[in-house]
């Protein structure tokens, strides 16, 4: 049984639902990471269609727990690493990058914010 309007995870398109708004897209954002129509995500998440392995792969690029989608089960990796994450202030979480990523994700939060 599904709640309302809940995504029915017990298939491959229900957990892709889930997972699209886990990460907040919405179905036109999520087909256009993969370079699709807006009805092929629909189609996806129906399970009328299956995305392909390089759909998945732009997922995954995106965040998404592609394992879940697939199986069922969560990496193990989200789990482990989400929660001592989540303590952490902006500064240290950033410390912790390596420096060229660091200096990427500076340079697209400036860009952002003066609206380049």
């Amino acid at each position: 049984m599904t709640v309302r309007g809940a995504p029915d995870i017990a298939t491959i398109g229900g957990r892709l639902k889930a997972e699209r708004l886990r990460l907040g897209f919405s179905q036109p954002a999520l087909a256009a990471l993969a370079g699709a129509a807006r009805r092929a995500a629909i189609n996806w998440e129906k399970g009328a269609s299956s995305p392909t392995a390089n759909t998945l792969a732009a997922f995954a690029e995106a965040g998404a727990d592609v394992l879940f989608i697939i199986t069922g089960q969560r990496a193990e990796t989200e789990a482990s690493t989400a929660e001592p994450l989540a303590g952490l202030t902006v500064r240290q979480a950033l410390a912790m990058l390596d420096p060229v990523d660091r200096h990427r994700l500076l340079l697209d939060l400036l860009a952002a914010e003066l609206g380049a």
